[in-house]
């Protein structure tokens, strides 16, 4: 918030009692709003072009449907928009990622694994099969 100093900033989550924790750890900022959504509904949740940024962090890997959460992003997303996702995944979700990216208008800049650095700091443990890829893509 202090640093990009948007002027709306609206954190989701599917369950209540994960916006009710944010709301106690984090407070209210001014432009903050906390909502109970569910990813795979952005498209009809979220007006049109309306966000600069969506951030999606350790929670895509669990999505049932990835390509409605990509769309969704896209849907949301202004022009130039970027959609930052981090999360520990498969190759084959990853594959499924990059493909819905590039089906939706998506422009990959960045696509790392960055599990020895999350496990060097000893942020988590990455179990074996996955990789903890940090992905950032811009809307064409």
């Amino acid at each position: 918030m202090e640093a990009a100093e948007p002027r709306r900033l609206l954190a989701v989550d599917n369950v209540q009692e994960h916006i009710e924790s944010c709301r106690a750890n984090f407070g209210e900022w001014p432009g903050l709003e906390y909502e109970v959504m569910d990813a795979h509904e952005l498209s009809t949740s979220i007006p049109a072009a309306s966000f600069d940024f969506v951030i999606c962090i350790e929670s895509f890997a669990s999505f049932e449907h990835l390509d409605v959460f990509v769309a969704g992003c896209a849907h949301a997303l202004r022009q130039g928009g970027r959609l930052l996702l981090a999360d520990a995944i498969e190759r084959r979700t990853n594959t499924k990622l990059l493909d819905a990216l590039e089906d939706h208008g998506f422009e990959l800049e960045l696509s790392v694994d960055i599990s020895r650095h999350v496990h060097a700091v000893g942020l988590c443990t990455i179990p074996k099969g996955l990789s903890y890829t940090h992905v950032v893509a811009r809307k064409e």
